[in-house]
């Protein structure tokens, strides 16, 4: 199961900073997944969660901006290999409003590991540009897309 949600709802839930039994969004079975759009905002998130009981081994922080230029190639290689490192947890994923970048980091997610999630297949409120370039890392984007095109072409043509 993959959950993305807004900023707010999220610092809500780690501001409740109840245990497991208490509050089902603090769980060892979970993998959180936050962006935010300035430091300021990700230092904010990472002292709520240095008051919860969550496993700093259970959640990434990172921040780039919801615009045209996507992800950086080295947050993009750290949230790849955190996505990787739990694949037996279910994952709540946040930024500012939701949508956009939450939703590509959840949509790849969900590609990641077959999940099939019905909303996520159809989702296409996701930036592209991040979804792009979590792809990119695991070597499924459009130029690897488009070498594997020409080996295999060069393979026909051959004599």
């Amino acid at each position: 199961m993959i959950t993305f949600v807004n900023r707010f709802a999220f610092k809500e839930m780690l501001n409740s900073k109840n245990a497991e039994s208490s509050n089902p969004l603090i769980s060892t079975k979970l993998a959180y997944v936050s962006i935010s759009d300035t430091e300021h905002e990700k230092e904010e998130v990472e002292l709520l969660f240095s008051e919860t009981d969550i496993d700093k081994e259970l959640y990434i922080t990172t921040q780039f901006p919801d615009n045209e230029s996507g992800i950086p190639s080295d947050e993009a290689q750290r949230l790849v290999d955190f996505i990787k490192a739990h694949p037996d947890k279910d994952f709540i994923v946040h930024c500012f409003m939701g949508i956009s970048r939450s939703g590509a980091v959840a949509k790849f997610i969900n590609e990641y590991y077959d999940m099939n999630d019905v909303i996520l297949n159809t989702y296409t409120g996701y930036n592209r540009q991040v979804y792009n370039s979590l792809n990119a890392v695991i070597g499924k984007d459009i130029a690897s897309y488009y070498a594997e095109l020409e080996k295999a072409d060069k393979g026909c043509w051959s004599e």
